[in-house]
């Protein structure tokens, strides 16, 4: 009924005891408020809810229908992002592998793409594991996100000096978890000479373990990516180290 022709006088039975008063019963109106309140919270907690407002049966088969719902979706939408990154990763190292064809043909600096902010700068390969991977310049976010980079300001492959090699765990550098010392690396470089480093060491470090970063004075090269390698957060202080070096540094036991 219209609140302008309710009669006078009339009191209707609201949830959980609450009733609307007649004028001039202010007070007493606030109390029931008040009551009301409380049984709501009596009400919520005899029902399993710690806090809230009370949800009847129904409201709860569509909360949980909702869940059952939203929960495989979301596994679907975190398998088809991994998928994309990994389809992202392939198609960036087939459209780098064609630039280093025209760099060793005595081009510079050839983007990969018109609108790339790097170019390649060496290939890496590891014959007992088959992997071949194009090396950009700079280890920035953006050019990680296509293939390992070289650290900006570190020498070249086969210079002397301690060249720093960065990737993603999860897709270019995943394959270093199966590196182990002895392995041989061949780095080639832009003049198309080669060059094999042997692995002398490999090992977990914190972030804030710069000594195996600085310059050592001889052949070194240095490749890193995050650690562990099945982490589901990214971005922890644990970074895992291989490190190489040139045959004519390496010790004798090693050849």
């Amino acid at each position: 009924m219209d609140a302008a022709t309710e009669p006078t006088g009339v009191r209707r039975t609201a949830p959980y005891g609450l009733q609307e008063s007649r004028p001039g019963t202010c007070e007493r109106s606030r109390s029931a408020v008040r009551k009301y309140l409380r049984r709501v919270a009596i009400h919520t907690t005899d029902r399993g809810l710690s806090r809230g407002f009370p949800v009847g049966h129904n409201t709860r088969k569509i909360l949980v229908t909702i869940l059952l719902l939203i929960l495989p979706l979301s596994g679907v939408w975190q398998l088809g992002l991994g998928a994309y990154i990994h389809a992202k990763a392939v198609l960036a190292q087939i459209l780098l592998e064609a630039a280093w064809v025209v760099t060793l043909n005595g081009h510079m600096e050839v983007k990969p793409w018109p609108w790339a902010d790097t170019w390649p700068v060496s290939r890496l390969t590891v014959p007992r594991l088959g992997i071949r991977r194009i090396v950009l310049a700079g280890a920035s976010g953006s050019s990680l996100a296509f293939g390992p980079g070289l650290f900006s300001g570190a020498p070249l492959p086969g210079s002397t000096g301690n060249a720093i090699i960065a990737g993603h765990r999860d897709t270019h550098f995943r394959f270093l978890k199966e590196l182990k010392p002895g392995d041989v690396m061949i780095l080639q470089t832009p003049d198309a000479f080669s060059y094999h480093y042997r692995i002398t060491e490999v090992k977990v470090i914190n972030e804030t373990d710069t000594q195996y970063l600085a310059d050592t004075g001889d052949k070194t090269l240095t490749l890193i990516t995050c650690f562990p390698f099945d982490a589901i957060v990214p971005g922890g202080p644990l970074r895992y180290l291989v490190i190489a070096k040139t045959p004519d540094a390496v010790p004798a036991l090693l050849l």
